[in-house]
C-alpha cells in the first residue's frame, strides 16, 4: 500500500479525562474540559485523553502523531498511530480517533493546546485551552504528583 495516499485533516479535539466504549461501539467522554483546565495544586502531572474527529480523503495508509503542549512544555509522551482510508468510493469521511494517557505536567497558568502532524511535517494546533489556577491553589516546590 502506498503509506502517503491517505490525505489526514484534523477537525476538532475534545480534552477529557478518560474516554471508554460501549458495547455498541459509542464512544464514552468523561470529564470534558469544555472551556479551561483549572489546577486545583500546582504542580500537577495530568493523564488526559482526546477525542480527535479527523477528515480522511482517499484510500491508503498514513501515520500520524498527536501531543499536548503546555506552558511548561510539550507533553511527556506523543502518541503514534497509522490509519487506514477505507472508504475508495467515498471522497471525503471523517472518524474519531479515542486517544489515552497523554501525559503532561503543568505548575503555571498558560494554555493547552493539542498538537497533530503526520511524521516529519510541522505541528499544527487542533484545540487551545486556557490553564488557570484555582484561586485558594497551594504552590509547591516538590515534584508534581503521579495521575491516578
Amino acid at each position: 500500500m502506498n503509506r502517503s495516499a491517505t490525505i489526514i485533516k484534523p477537525v476538532a479535539a475534545i480534552i477529557c479525562d478518560e474516554i471508554r466504549q460501549e458495547s455498541s461501539r459509542k464512544d464514552i467522554l468523561i470529564g470534558i474540559y469544555p472551556a479551561d483546565i483549572v489546577l486545583n495544586r500546582s504542580p500537577m502531572k495530568l493523564r488526559l485523553s482526546v477525542y480527535l474527529l479527523v477528515e480522511i480523503t482517499d484510500s491508503g495508509e498514513t501515520e500520524f502523531e498527536v501531543r499536548f503542549q503546555g506552558p511548561d512544555g510539550p507533553s511527556e509522551n506523543t502518541i503514534k498511530g497509522t490509519l487506514e482510508g477505507i472508504h475508495k468510493t467515498i471522497p471525503k469521511h471523517r472518524i474519531g480517533l479515542s486517544l489515552h494517557n497523554l501525559i503532561i505536567n503543568m505548575s503555571k497558568e498558560g494554555v493547552l493546546k493539542t498538537l497533530f502532524r503526520k511524521p516529519g511535517e510541522r505541528w499544527k494546533t487542533v484545540s487551545v485551552l486556557p490553564v488557570t489556577l484555582a484561586p485558594d491553589v497551594v504552590i509547591s516546590s516538590n515534584e508534581p504528583e503521579q495521575p491516578a
